[in-house]
Order: C-alpha cells, then structure tokens, then sequence
C-alpha cells in the first residue's frame, strides 16, 4: 500500500511536477459547510463551525467531506470531554485494579484513541502543518480567480 494519491485539484495547482495523466474524471463535489450534525455538544459545534470556516474560506472543504468534519468534532468534543475529567480530578491516568496493582486507566485508553482518531480526520482535513504543506491555495496576487477556474466558478 503506497502513498494516498493527490487530488486532481493539488496537482494542477502544484503545476502537475510528476508529469503524469491527470484524472479528467474526479468527482466535483459544491465547497460550502452544511449543517453541524445532531450529535455534536456546544463543544463539537463550536469545533464544526470553527474548522468548517477555516476549510470554507481556502475552498477546501465540500459538501461531500461532511463525514469527516464530523468525526473530527466528535472527537474533539469527547476528547475535551475526558481531558477535562481528568483536570478536574474526575479521572487518573493510573488506576488500582481489583488485585491492587496499577494500570492505565480506561480514561487514559479512550483519551489516546479519541485524540488518534481526531488527528486522523484532521490530516484528510488539511489541519496540520504538514498536511497542509502539501496544499498550495490560490496565489495571493490572482485574488482566487485560478482556483475559482479550477473549482468551476471563474
């Protein structure tokens, strides 16, 4: 299993380097932020908006990355959740088991496994610096019109 491909739209604007086909036929899906799913707390909505904004505002985020975003939030606001426990002293990160020995606590489990898959959602996302480097958004003096071209509205 290689690398994920990049998107068709990277690579024109990376000005294809590998030289290779491009795929006429990618899917083209509206950029724009639908509504927050039901499941979110204030937390996770206040994440959706926040991060849906952001990705809205370079046109990065579609319609069809609801998914995503969603698990993202989710995450986000259970993973505040339980960091939140153990801040208050709600939680520990070490626990007596029933023989009297210590382990890790099931807090300190799901913690690490909110925040793998939180990260996970944000790399397809763009939302850390390294993905994001991969990304190059409009250039700054064409005031978008390239990127609109590409995206179907310029």
């Amino acid at each position: 299993m290689g690398r994920k491909p990049k998107p068709t739209q990277v690579k024109l604007l990376n000005g294809n380097p590998g030289k290779r086909p491009l795929n006429e036929r990618e899917p083209e899906y509206p950029v724009g932020l639908l509504d927050a799913p039901r499941n979110l707390s204030d937390v996770g909505r206040k994440e959706w908006l926040r991060v849906g904004n952001l990705l809205c505002q370079q046109r990065v985020l579609t319609q069809a990355d609801f998914a995503v975003l969603a698990v993202y939030c989710w995450n986000f606001q259970e993973w505040i959740r339980v960091t939140n426990a153990f801040k208050n002293g709600k939680a520990r990160m070490i626990a007596a088991t029933p023989n009297g020995y210590e382990a890790v606590s099931a807090f300190f489990v799901i913690e690490g496994r909110l925040e793998k898959q939180m990260m996970s959602a944000a790399v397809e996302l763009g939302l850390t610096p390294s993905s994001r480097s991969r990304i190059k958004g409009p250039d700054k003096n064409d005031g978008g019109g390239q990127m609109m071209e590409l995206l179907g509205g310029g």
